[in-house]
């Protein structure tokens, strides 16, 4: 083989390497791109799948919670104002002075009792929150609280409300509920203060209480109250933090983007 047959034996043989090379690295790319694609496309669906299961769970308790209400306001209340009226003729009728004293107290202890209940029927039901919009349903609830509880409440609103929607504001809504509810449960607390803070991108809720505290650090995540104040967050896209301290109270704060 002569020089030139060398030569032109080796550039082609140097062209095929590069070329093969080359093709090479765009089969590679391509199949990167796919496993990347592949994989986007995967956790797609799991975050879809995952929120989809929230979303079922939430709507299994609000169902609950709605039939809790109609029950209250159908038939424990009916049951209640029945008793109510009998007890006013009772009192109207009675000739003897204690039984009519008696009969009087128990009235207004059975109509504030009445009252409590269409105020807990009412908060339990969502489409009080949709009708009057979430700052009006947290004043009712820390009025409520304030009445029932005997505790000091406070709300406090920052920036101009704007609606967050239907469905967030009773997202954000029923994580207020559990909040206070956990604190009443195990903090014994005297005051409570609820503020809301509305800025161009995004709402901030915080859930303050000055009872007992508790050590976050020995806390497991198994309890119903937290669980579903985090299925909610999860939801909301939110971030959840919970402060808390032993003998220096809790707060709950939510931070979560918006469009508006």
């Amino acid at each position: 083989m002569n020089p030139e047959t060398t030569l032109l034996v080796f550039i082609l043989g140097s062209l095929l390497l590069t070329l093969f090379a080359f093709f090479l690295i765009i089969y590679v790319t391509i199949q990167k791109r796919k496993q990347y694609r592949h994989s986007l496309e995967k956790q797609r669906m799991e975050h879809k799948y995952a929120s989809q299961l929230l979303q079922s769970q939430i709507e299994v308790q609000e169902q609950a919670l709605k039939n809790f209400s109609e029950e209250i306001h159908d038939n424990v209340g009916q049951v209640l104002s029945l008793t109510k009226m009998q007890l006013y003729r009772i009192a109207e009728t009675a000739t003897d002075e204690l039984i009519r004293n008696n009969a009087q107290k128990s009235t207004e202890l059975l109509t504030k009792a009445i009252s409590d209940l269409r105020s807990l029927s009412h908060t339990a039901n969502g489409g009080l929150i949709s009708n009057i919009g979430l700052v009006e349903s947290i004043r009712k609830e820390m009025g409520y609280i304030s009445s029932a509880k005997n505790i000091n409440c406070t709300f406090d609103v920052k920036g101009d409300p704007y609606p967050l929607g239907s469905e967030k504001d009773l997202l954000v809504f029923r994580i207020i509920q559990e909040s206070i509810a956990n604190a009443l449960k195990h903090a014994n607390p005297r005051s409570m203060n609820i503020r809301l803070v509305y800025e161009p991108d995004s709402f901030h809720v915080s859930v303050i209480d000055d009872g007992k505290g508790f050590d976050t650090t020995a806390v497991t995540n198994n309890g119903l109250g937290l669980n579903n104040i985090k299925l909610r967050t999860d939801l909301l896209k939110g971030k959840l933090d919970i402060l808390s301290s032993k003998e220096a109270g809790t707060t709950v704060s939510l931070e979560m983007p918006v469009l508006v």
